[in-house]
């Protein structure tokens, strides 16, 4: 597979539109990020990663082992950044609903 297409020539940084493989790699220490575009779609960023390659295909290949306890909570988590960059779009950054608690940009 490409992987030009999901990571940052310029940064180990590695994009996803996947919500399940956000809260995988959020429950292995990466650090995730949230993103929207002008169609309102999220894209998850990985950052200060650097195995995060190696982890996407142990996720993709079903042999992926985790906690349910901290997946759920990092899937919960993944979800609140989510509704807050949602909610800071609809509604600007420095509103009230959205502010500061995504790190995201939209």
């Amino acid at each position: 597979m490409d992987t030009e297409k999901y990571t940052s020539a310029k940064s180990s940084r590695f994009f996803t539109n996947d919500l399940y493989l956000a809260a995988y790699l959020y429950d292995k220490g990466c650090e995730i990020s949230v993103v929207c575009n002008d169609r309102r779609r999220i894209t998850f960023v990985a950052e200060s990663c650097p195995e995060v390659l190696a982890m996407r295909e142990t996720y993709r290949s079903g042999h992926a082992f985790v906690s349910i306890d901290s997946f759920r909570d990092s899937l919960k988590r993944i979800r609140q950044l989510m509704d807050a960059e949602q909610r800071s779009a609809l509604y600007g950054p420095y509103s009230r609903r959205g502010a500061g608690t995504a790190q995201a940009r939209c």
